[in-house]
Parts: structure tokens; sequence; C-alpha cells
């Protein structure tokens, strides 16, 4: 790897990055980290479980994705997933992309 090429992980946000993120994302939000998964010092998932107003159950999810053929061109994002009483999907939305070492808020909560 030469001078010019970044790492992969440099082409991730830190952790810290992510979770002041995730706080700006969920400001006003009462959330519990329910899990956290790190691989090679970086930080690949972060889920934060919340109860809406209704005392259905939102998890906020940071997750790195990683395209089966070019391993060098992972993405980071931050989304919801919305389930029912039953604990059944029912719906989700992505809220930010990190792009080119910055976020970009996509959807709010």
């Amino acid at each position: 790897m030469n001078e010019k090429t970044p790492s992969p992980g440099e082409k991730l946000p830190s952790e810290g990055e992510v979770v002041r993120m995730m706080e700006r994302l969920l400001e006003g939000v009462k959330f519990t980290e329910i899990e956290r998964i790190e691989k090679d010092g970086l930080l690949w998932s972060l889920r934060y479980e919340s109860i809406d107003s209704e005392g259905d159950r939102i998890i906020y999810e940071y997750g790195v994705r990683t395209p089966d053929i070019d391993l060098d061109a992972r993405t980071a994002v931050i989304h919801s997933t919305f389930f029912d009483k039953e604990n059944n999907v029912v719906g989700g939305h992505n809220l930010a992309d990190y792009e080119n070492g910055t976020w970009k808020i996509v959807s709010s909560v």
C-alpha cells in the first residue's frame, strides 16, 4: 500500500464519530446499547434499542457494509428498524451514510 491509498479502516468512522452521530440522531430519545461488534480494532456494528410512545420496539444500528466484489469499497451506515408488538419487522429507513470521511444525514428519527 502506498501513501496515497488509505487503509480500509481509514475509510470508516472512528468509534467516537459513530457514537457522536448516533447520539445526535437520537437526541431526545431514550435508548439502550444492546450490541457492539468489533473486529481488528474497528467498530463493525453498534445497536441501540428504544421503545416508542405506543410501546413498539425500534432498533437503531450502525454497521459496516462490505460489497462482495470490492472489499476496499466498504461503507458505513446508520439505519432504523421498526417492530410491532409481536416483534415482527414492520419498517425502517436509512438515517445516515458515511461518505468520503463525513457523515451525511439522509433522514431524521
